[in-house]
């Protein structure tokens, strides 16, 4: 069937006598598959079902594994079997060859199907010279695309998020990703991801944005910087900043970017944003479950009609290296738009997961813990600091000796031991230590924290010292890892192998790195030579083209001066 329109539906009638024609068999089937495609993307939706990741074979080639996928109009896409792919054999490399650099491509599947088994009519017709098939066979077709996909209500997260470009050039691209939707007078957070686009050493971006009915940290300004190196294709960072918005019942939360109000210095390169950019946040006095669920009501219906083409299911975005006037494979990050589709096994999974984890709450009175924001940033040398607020509700008042903790929070600082320091936030002020040495507090609690080094996150528990009809407490949290908190009884030491390693141009391996005494550290891999060659995370080498011999080296990510390398010698 090769229509991607749903019409009316007409279904066959039969009775005795009745004459059976071509088009009443063409007619049975366009009936069954229409109503089965109409299910399918109402019910399900459009994006992965199973299967169908994409494993990088060598430089050139990628093995797509089988597995399901549902397209915009509800088309099944079924690959039934592992098939291995070359990447210059695909539709859009072409056009790869066409551009004057390209360090990223996405992979994409779609629909298709074709007549096979060709067959002659028994009967005679005026149509005699046109060929007839037997059967239509559907298939996939895979192709390469530059263009990122449109996120317009096809996915979980289009639906809760909107996100703007703020700034796009050959380096880097900046986005601004905030909630679809918000209560007036709730807090919630906004991001801003910086994604390299090639590796950058040095960078300092800095903006401010104006706000409409929203304040950051009491004011309608954005201001936000961040400077840093992105090693390589495809990393980014993400900064958050928590937004208060206005206690309105109805109305529009606005960001505004005004031009060259963002800056970008890369490399002693200065450059500003040109053009005006704005993001949306629909706000009321409504709670935003019913506020998404009129939205998807209203207008899915118009949106799945009104589709004229299927656009393909993005199932990996290829990072890729020239040489010369060839592209190869350098690694492949899968599904970079998240379209799955959601079965009830798996949200009922996901739930279950959600309830365990509020089950598993320390003992006593339990209170449900909101994140409302954190802000990452580096106070010189190697101390990381991570800031956020944490919201206790109460209900209708805490007794004397009364107990309330927060949820388990994640601090992101990794694991083993972090100094975490809080405060409470009581009207202007924000209040730590003693609760009993200033007198004009509006409640009186005591304050501890409980810290799990194995897996990174703490707790915050509070007991009131006196009867207080407060509903919620606010606890500011700051969370610091400090270089002196990793001690080794021995001495570290870092072993890289193999420690003589000879390799061919263009040739890659593997390189592991054994270590001593530094037990849950990250290590991290570089090629200090420069242009010799690249090597991934994971440390696989790939030798550059020109013979030489080149230093690789490896690194405790918390204690840079922990590291070691080899040298490569490269043949011809």
């Amino acid at each position: 069937m090769k229509n991607i329109q749903y019409f009316s539906f007409e279904r066959n009638q039969y009775y005795y006598g009745k004459l059976i024609t071509q088009q009443d068999f063409v007619s049975e089937q366009q009936y069954m598959n229409d109503k089965r495609r109409l299910i399918n993307r109402f019910l399900h939706g459009a994006g992965i079902v199973a299967g169908l990741q994409v494993v990088r074979m060598d430089d050139r080639s990628f093995s797509l594994e089988a597995g399901l996928a549902l397209d915009e109009t509800g088309r099944e896409i079924l690959v039934d079997k592992p098939t291995i792919q070359r990447l210059d054999r695909l539709d859009g490399y072409d056009a790869l060859l066409e551009r004057s650099a390209t360090d990223m491509v996405y992979l994409c599947i779609s629909y298709t199907e074709k007549d096979v088994y060709p067959s002659k009519s028994v009967i005679e017709t005026d149509h005699e010279a046109e060929q007839v098939y037997e059967k239509s066979r559907e298939g996939f077709r895979l192709w390469l695309t530059s263009a990122p996909f449109e996120e317009d209500g096809d996915t979980v997260r289009s639906f809760c998020e909107s996100s703007f470009v703020m700034f796009e050039n050959e380096d880097m691209i900046i986005t601004q990703s905030m909630p679809a939707f918000a209560q007036g007078g709730e807090r919630f957070e906004i991001r801003i991801q910086i994604r390299a686009k090639r590796a950058i050493r040095g960078a300092e971006i800095s903006f401010e944005e104006q706000l409409t009915n929203l304040l950051y940290h009491g004011e309608e300004k954005l201001h936000g910087e961040w400077a840093g190196s992105l090693k390589e294709t495809g990393e980014y960072v993400e900064l958050s900043y928590p937004i208060e918005a206005f206690s309105i019942s109805h109305g529009t939360g606005e960001l505004y970017l005004a031009p060259y109000r963002l800056r970008v210095k890369s490399e002693d390169k200065i450059v500003f944003s040109r053009t005006a950019v704005k993001g949306e946040i629909h706000l009321s006095n409504r709670d935003t479950w019913s506020v998404l669920m009129d939205r998807y009501y209203n207008n899915a219906m118009n949106k799945v009609l009104s589709t004229t083409s299927a656009r393909g299911i993005y199932l990996a975005a290829i990072y890729l290296k020239q040489v010369g006037r060839e592209y190869l494979i350098d690694r492949i990050m899968p599904v970079p738009f998240h379209q799955w589709v959601y079965n009830s096994f798996l949200n009922m999974s996901m739930l279950q997961q959600l309830r365990n984890k509020f089950l598993l709450s320390p003992p006593g009175q339990h209170t449900q813990e909101i994140f409302v924001g954190s802000d990452r940033e580096k106070r010189g040398g190697e101390n990381e600091r991570v800031s956020g607020v944490c919201v206790i509700p109460i209900g209708i008042g805490g007794k004397v000796g009364e107990r309330y903790f927060s949820g388990e929070i994640l601090h992101g600082l990794g694991l083993g031991p972090i100094d975490i320091r809080i405060s409470l936030e009581q009207g202007d002020y924000q209040y730590s230590g003693s609760s009993e040495i200033f007198q004009d507090m509006m409640y009186q609690v005591e304050t501890a924290v409980k810290q799990n080094r194995e897996k990174g996150s703490f707790i915050i528990g509070i007991r009131f010292l006196e009867a207080s009809a407060v509903q919620e407490v606010y606890v500011h949290w700051i969370a610091e890892r400090l270089p002196e908190t990793y001690q080794v009884d021995e001495e570290a030491h870092i072993r890289i192998l193999p420690d003589k390693p000879e390799l061919k141009v263009m040739q890659s391996r593997y390189f592991r790195a054994l270590t001593e005494n530094l037990d849950g550290m990250t290590i991290l891999w570089e090629v200090s030579t420069p242009n010799g060659g690249i090597i991934t995370r994971d440390g696989r080498y790939t030798a550059p083209d020109t013979a030489g011999i080149y230093e690789i080296c490896a690194f405790c990510q918390e204690f840079p001066k922990i590291r070691n390398s080899v040298f490569v010698i490269v043949h011809e």
